[in-house]
């Protein structure tokens, strides 16, 4: 059995689904909004999963023209792994380190240390709550930083990724 729509009811429905997509798809959070979402990563790490700023920030830096963030496993190894329970947190915090600072300084240019800085921040949160909790390669990274080499090695890794 064949069903035929007369083509200007096709037409209408393509406006309708494309009116419905345009609709469903979530706007992009103000600069007011994704700062009060850092601010609230910055002082609750854990809260800020359940009230919804890390979807906030990560909204933001998706879609927003006035941000970029470089992802590379090599400074964010808890990217794309779904294995880790605390990777959105992790990740979500980097973002968030890293959106905050392109906004103060009004600069468009990744500052992935600044990301790893609110990562960090994030990692020992957890830490504090699931004592076992250890990911190596975020250990290596904070090391690198006390050392103060964690800048040059960010440098290096953006340089890859021709920033």
């Amino acid at each position: 059995m064949r069903i035929r729509i007369p083509q200007h009811r096709v037409s209408f429905v393509l406006v309708v689904l494309a009116f419905l997509s345009c609709s469903v798809r979530a706007a992009v959070p103000t600069e007011q909004e994704v700062r009060a979402a850092i601010d609230a990563i910055e002082k609750d790490p854990l809260a800020a999963t359940k009230a919804d700023h890390l979807k906030t920030v990560m909204t933001f830096a998706e879609e927003s023209q006035d941000v970029t963030i470089m992802l590379d496993r090599e400074l964010l190894p808890t990217w794309a792994d779904k294995s880790d329970p605390h990777a959105p947190l992790l990740n979500g915090a980097f973002v968030a380190g890293n959106v905050k600072s392109q906004l103060d300084s009004k600069k468009n240019k990744d500052d992935s240390y600044a990301g790893l800085q609110m990562m960090f921040k994030a990692y020992h949160a957890i830490q504090a709550s699931a004592k076992d909790y250890k990911v190596d390669a975020i250990d290596k990274l904070e090391a690198l930083d006390k050392e103060g080499k964690l800048k040059e090695k960010v440098e290096q890794v953006q340089k890859k990724h021709g920033q």
